[in-house]
């Protein structure tokens, strides 16, 4: 088994955890985190595609965020091709935030 580094925050640095599992073979990775992992998934820039689930419930204060941590400051990852999805009352966003077939 190998180990993956850390990022100086403690998270797990995503661009190291991709080189490896490519090397494995490994071409698809599912990432299900809170806030601080999926802020700093996307701040790699390692993420290609997403897949969001939403449930028509509006939260207020004290609400969990998609994402947290100071990786995306500046950045705003937009979403192309996408397409939805409903699951009975909740839905789906898949789409890409970059073409992984693109140099």
């Amino acid at each position: 088994m190998q180990q993956i580094s850390s990022t100086a925050d403690g998270r797990p640095d995503f661009a190291a955890l991709v080189k490896s599992l490519g090397e494995l073979e490994i071409t698809s990775l599912l990432i299900e985190g809170g806030a601080l992992v999926n802020g700093a998934a996307l701040a790699s820039g390692e993420v290609d595609k997403v897949f969001l689930y939403y449930a028509p419930k509006i939260f207020g204060e004290g609400a969990v965020p998609f994402i947290a941590g100071e990786g995306l400051r500046g950045k705003t990852p937009r979403v192309q091709r996408f397409e939805l999805h409903r699951f009975g009352e909740d839905f789906a966003l898949e789409g890409y935030l970059r073409d992984p077939y693109s140099g």
